[in-house]
């Protein structure tokens, strides 16, 4: 899996304390997109799938995890993996797995979406959505629209998008509203999550 960052611990990206994992890759790139630096496929860090699965559930004290981007679905084959081995590890048992994409459900139940490493057979994309939504606790569904800014719900940026429960682990009223978080490691690296306000 190739991907763009990870932070260990945050608030602002659904419910509980969890991890975000940022994948590399968009080519939806929506104009707006306050994240643009994951868009380029070129960059990153690549790590095995099974690695990041231990890695995401041995930090102490989260409770689960929010895939991000780029486009996660975009890494369809090594999202698929990656869940595959969160479920091996926890049985998801107290950890929870939720995702940011701009695919819309219809698209991704239709197999409408680009994903590197997989034949491009709309049937077999079909299979690899259902599979990977099996395993998924809830989604921020739709791409950005920068006419459509919407701060009222949460996880959700624009009206176009929707919040989607895919388990019975979580209600609406489990979600907060949108906040953002800044940390800044022993580097002085300053990393940004959540949904700051404009300018920041």
């Amino acid at each position: 899996m190739n991907l763009h960052a990870v932070i260990e611990h945050s608030k602002v990206n659904g419910p509980g304390d969890r991890s975000v994992v940022w994948v590399k890759g968009c080519q939806l790139a929506c104009p707006g997109c306050w994240n643009q630096d994951t868009h380029s496929f070129t960059g990153g860090l690549q790590v095995y799938d099974a690695d990041l699965a231990n890695q995401l559930v041995d930090i102490a004290g989260t409770q689960g995890v929010t895939l991000s981007g780029g486009e996660p679905m975009h890494q369809a084959f090594d999202l698929g993996g990656l869940l595959f081995h969160l479920w091996r590890r926890t049985k998801f048992d107290g950890f929870s797995v939720g995702m940011y994409t701009g695919y819309t459900l219809r698209e991704l139940e239709l197999g409408d979406y680009f994903t590197a490493g997989l034949p491009s057979s709309d049937t077999l994309r079909q299979k690899w959505w259902q599979m990977i939504k099996r395993d998924l606790d809830f989604a921020v569904m739709g791409r950005y629209n920068q006419h459509q800014a919407d701060d009222s719900r949460p996880l959700c940026s624009s009206r176009n998008q929707e919040l989607v429960l895919f388990s019975n682990r979580y209600t609406y009223a489990d979600f907060a509203s949108q906040e953002f978080e800044m940390q800044i490691d022993g580097d002085g690296l300053v990393q940004v999550t959540g949904f700051p306000p404009e300018g920041i």
